[in-house]
């Protein structure tokens, strides 16, 4: 199939490809995702005009290998595999423009990454990655970086010359602080921090006059710094996982010990999350007085218990069966209803002043009550009934 230009193969249990496949000189994609490759076949080395390929989803443990070779490759997925190791020869796949390495289990990235001068999309998320090389400033055209759930303790300076960034997520990492030259990435839209363990930010944070969304939820964050004034796009600033608006207003205030202007709110300061390492010891991890104090606090369910008793012939012996219902509750929105059908009755009567419509506003009020009445237990239908009783008082006395 010489003029074969897309081929997909995924979701077989494939683990190598035939030598002939160096035929195929005019392939352009190939899909080998989710089957069951250990190594990258050799005969990739030989598709000099592949250009997207899918490897997700195998068990292959190093990259690039045949790979090398591939000129023309722009877009590469090899998320969801067991890559340890990235050797430095991936500088060979110089047309890379998409790059995607998720889930593995990478602990390093080569120097040799920032070669990579065409590439726009990385994904390293979901590794084992402890540091970033300094290298990585040489992607100057990147646009969009996810380096969440690794073990980042801090992030290169270097960061500073992504001047095309737009989308950079490192949540899920063991960051304190952003380098100042976080700054400098100027052209940044959406920036996401979550579950980190920061503690403060640059004043250069200011200088992303672009951010519209900025997640700093779960950190450890005492206030935000006063240049966040000049972002004036930002729509969303996330600092709690309940938050209920997008965006909560900040209020300025005195920083107690440098006592520069900063921002604050209700929110500050952050409280560390709950599965930190200090894990306390097992005598240590249960408090009864919290716990009763919860218990306290949770829903009760209501039952109604019907008790039958039955004499067993043999042994003597009472056997109690007990039979549980639940009742709907009764929602406050239905009693609503019924009082605006009454009170719509009470304003009719007014205008039409007369006995003979009087007496059929009230026929219609036991017909609206009969209506929205539901048939709860008693104790909820005593409620209902009361509330209808005390607003008929209303309608005869009008």
């Amino acid at each position: 199939l010489t003029k074969l230009r897309i081929l997909e193969l995924r979701e077989n249990h494939l683990k190598t490809l035939p030598k002939s496949m160096h035929r195929l000189t005019q392939i352009d994609r190939l899909d080998l995702g989710s089957n069951e490759f250990t190594d990258l076949p050799e005969v990739l080395e030989q598709l000099q005009s592949l250009k997207e390929l899918w490897m997700d989803n195998n068990s292959i443990q190093t990259l690039p290998g045949p790979l090398a070779k591939l000129k023309h490759l722009t877009y590469l997925d090899m998320s969801k595999n067991r890559i340890e190791t990235i050797e430095s020869d991936i500088s060979g796949c110089e047309g890379l423009e998409d790059l995607l390495l998720s889930s593995n289990m990478l602990q390093q990235m080569p120097d040799s990454i920032g070669i990579l001068k065409k590439l726009t999309t990385l994904k390293v998320d979901d590794n084992q990655l402890n540091i970033l090389p300094n290298a990585i400033g040489g992607l100057s055209v990147l646009e969009e970086f996810d380096c969440s759930c690794n073990e980042l303790e801090s992030l290169p300076h270097t960061i500073g010359y992504l001047h095309n960034l737009r989308t950079f997520a490192v949540d899920e990492n063991f960051l304190v602080e952003l380098p100042r030259e976080i700054g400098s990435c100027k052209n940044v839209t959406v920036m996401s921090l979550r579950s980190n363990k920061l503690e403060r930010l640059p004043e250069e944070i200011g200088q992303m006059q672009k951010l519209k969304v900025l997640n700093l939820s779960d950190n450890r964050l005492k206030n935000l710094p006063f240049s966040f004034t000049k972002l004036k796009e930002l729509a969303a600033l996330w600092l709690s996982d309940n938050q209920s608006k997008a965006l909560i207003p900040l209020q300025t205030e005195s920083h107690p010990e440098t006592k520069q202007r900063v921002l604050t709110n209700y929110m500050f300061p952050q409280q560390p999350r709950n599965d930190e390492a200090d894990f306390p010891s097992d005598s240590d991890s249960f408090n009864p007085t919290l716990w009763e104090e919860q218990r306290q606090q949770r829903m009760q369910v209501a039952f109604e218990f019907e008790e039958k008793k039955e004499e067993e012939e043999d042994s003597g012996k009472v056997k109690v069966e007990i039979n549980l219902k639940r009742y709907p509750t009764p929602y406050p929105e239905d009693l609503k209803n019924m009082v605006k059908s009454v009170q719509h009755l009470v304003g009719k009567h007014n205008q039409e002043g007369s006995d003979e419509n009087s007496a059929g506003a009230m026929n219609l009020e036991h017909t609206a009550k009969d209506k929205y009445e539901h048939k709860w237990p008693i104790t909820a239908k005593e409620v209902a009934l009361e509330v209808t009783e005390e607003i008929g008082k209303v309608f005869v006395s009008s």
